[in-house]
């Protein structure tokens, strides 16, 4: 990627903007960075534009050549390095050549902010990471509570749903229960008829007795023909006492187990509400400890949001304070400037007087040079006047030839020379006189300004002082209720690291707990498929036996048959007592009928029993059958 700056159009804008069009990329649309000359088409790229176009694209980007390649290119680096750029952030107006720029982008404090999408605020990227690091802590260990939450819950309802399925198969298991007991009750009440029966006959059968003892010789056949019929009803008894005994005791076993069954479902299902009662309570538990974290992450965003919107403002009360500052500073500075200019005017004047004063010396020195040319010229004359006298005065008195001769000699003067003379002389005093003003000016000036200089630095220190003093007060102030808060922060994460590590404990302690509850239930279940295994081998093995005494009954009734057709034989050649016999005989015939459909129910009974069970085998096992399946 290039360079996302702007160019510096001041100096030599005209070249700068012909080569506008070359030094932007036509990738990325910046300013090149590392550029390099391609050997296809002579264009240039960003190093980083052309390995991304290497990589996706099999031609050149510029001229579409195949098996291009590129070079750094030198050149475009010498025209880039007389390049000046303007920093791009708004607060900095730097100006800096294109090869400082890259050290600029990396050391500039206003590049390097980035702005919180909460609370607004631009900081380094240093601070930004530390503001949103013990929030995004939080975070994440409010998600992974969430997730074990969510993962408790789901737990939860499959327990719930396991639940569920086993108070439907314990109501399946209790109407077949109740099922069977109607069955039994039938049954029983099946024997209590059929002993009545018994009873009837034998009262019948006494009566029997009776008549044919009273009925002489002739009865004596009837009488060994009931006898027989006595012992076949005394065995018939024997054996319904028998079956009446082996279903007392299946009825009881039945009973027991049915008793057993539901101890172990009403302890299945006491251990059950345990277990949701736990998990219900170790659910609110964490809800409440999720609603405490979600109240103390909100208090802790209210507080970071607080301290922030007064970090706000204290910053800008001390932006205002340092543009105050600023100001002042300005305007000391056009003070110093205005005084600095007034102290080079007063330097330019005094260079002004100097240089009339070297003129005023170099037309001294050129009266001078003319007074010794009029002084040599007065010699001469004098001398010439000397001649002269002693020529004219021939000697008489001296002291008249002298008054004489300063007079000639003066006569002789021009009068324009000596003014120019004392004028000359007049202007060098007055030009002297204003040299020594200036000079004492100009050093009571310097000396007025160093002072002031010197004060206004005493009163710049001294400011800056107590700025910084106050600055560094409120900062203290600032970051002794921050670092409290972030110590509080930290001590509510440790307390709420140890909370989340005791829950995980009480998981832990839940998942072993149901754990010992699956291995029990699983042990139990396999005690119930034994115990079913065995009941359905006592079962079977009294469907044998109601198999064979339906055959010995069935034996009995062929032999009854036999008997009844020799008795109707025999019934010719009775007395008239036949007649009554033979009602009787009808009457046990009709007994005997129904003692058969008596038995048939029995069995039927039985057989619908033993279809129950297998049904039962063949289809979902009992209360545990989930662990089964799992």
């Amino acid at each position: 990627m290039g360079i996302d700056a702007e160019i510096d159009t001041s100096q030599g804008g005209d070249i700068i903007q012909t080569l506008k069009d070359e030094i932007f990329c036509s990738i990325c649309c910046a300013i090149f960075e590392d550029p390099l000359k391609l050997d296809c088409c002579d264009g240039h790229l960003c190093k980083v534009c052309f390995d991304d176009v290497k990589t996706k694209f099999p031609s050149c980007p510029l001229c579409r050549a195949s098996n291009y390649s590129a070079k750094p290119s030198r050149l475009m680096v010498s025209v880039l390095s007389t390049i000046t750029l303007n920093c791009p952030a708004e607060e900095c107006n730097e100006k800096f050549l294109y090869s400082q720029f890259l050290k600029h982008k990396e050391t500039c404090v206003f590049l390097n902010m980035k702005t919180c999408d909460r609370c607004n605020v631009k900081m380094d990227l240093t601070e930004f990471e530390r503001h949103f690091a013990c929030i995004e802590v939080l975070l994440k260990n409010i998600e992974e509570i969430q997730k074990k939450n969510e993962c408790q819950k789901k737990s939860f309802k499959e327990l719930h749903a396991k639940h569920v399925k086993i108070l439907q198969e314990n109501k399946v298991n209790a109407s077949s229960v109740k099922s069977l007991n109607i069955s039994l009750n039938r049954s029983n009440e099946m024997i209590r008829q059929l002993q009545l029966a018994n009873d009837d006959k034998a009262a019948q059968l006494h009566q029997l007795q009776y008549h044919n003892h009273t009925g002489g010789a002739q009865n004596s056949f009837l009488a060994a023909e009931n006898e027989k019929l006595q012992k076949n009803l005394k065995d018939m008894s024997i054996q319904m006492t028998k079956l009446k005994n082996e279903h007392h005791v299946t009825t009881y076993s039945m009973k027991e187990e049915n008793r057993m069954l539901r101890n172990t479902v009403n302890e299945n299902v006491a251990t059950h509400k345990r277990g949701q009662e736990f998990l219900a309570a170790e659910n609110d538990k964490f809800k409440n400890s999720v609603k405490d974290l979600n109240a103390r992450i909100s208090k802790l965003q209210r507080d970071h949001h607080s301290a922030s919107f007064n970090t706000k403002e204290e910053n800008r009360i001390l932006q205002n304070k340092a543009n105050e500052t600023a100001a002042q500073l300005k305007k000391t500075k056009d003070t110093l400037q205005n005084q600095s200019n007034r102290i080079k005017k007063m330097e330019a004047e005094a260079k002004k007087s100097n240089e009339q004063k070297k003129n005023t010396t170099a037309a001294k020195k050129k009266a001078d040079e003319s007074l010794k040319k009029l002084q040599t010229e007065m010699k001469e004359l004098r001398s010439n006047y000397d001649h002269l006298s002693d020529l004219f005065c021939q000697g008489d008195d001296t002291d008249n030839c002298k008054s004489c001769k300063s007079g000639a000699i003066l006569s002789l003067l021009p009068q324009t020379q000596i003014d120019q003379e004392k004028i000359f002389n007049e202007k060098i005093k007055n030009l002297e006189n204003l040299l020594a003003n200036a000079t004492r000016t100009v050093e009571q000036q310097r000396e007025q300004h160093k002072q002031a200089k010197k004060e206004l630095e005493e009163r710049i220190t001294q400011s800056y002082a107590c700025k910084i003093a106050g600055l560094e007060a409120a900062l203290k102030n600032k970051v002794n209720p921050l670092a409290d808060s972030l110590e509080k922060v930290s001590s509510e994460n440790s307390t709420l690291q140890y909370e989340i590590l005791e829950l995980q404990k009480q998981l832990e302690s839940c998942e072993k707990e149901q754990e010992y509850l699956k291995e029990v239930e699983k042990s139990q279940y396999k005690q119930l498929c034994d115990e079913q295994q065995e009941k359905e081998k006592l079962l079977a093995e009294a469907n044998m036996k109601v198999a064979d005494m339906k055959k010995q009954i069935d034996d009995k009734n062929d032999q009854i048959a036999e008997l009844l057709e020799d008795q109707s034989s025999k019934k010719d050649q009775l007395n008239p007592l036949s007649s009554d016999n033979s009602s009787e005989i009808t009457k046990l015939k009709n007994e005997i009928a129904r003692v058969e459909q008596s038995a048939n129910l029995y069995f039927q009974m039985y057989e619908k029993e033993r279809k129950i069970n297998q049904c039962r085998s063949e289809e979902k096992p009992g209360l545990f059958g989930l662990f089964k399946r799992k």
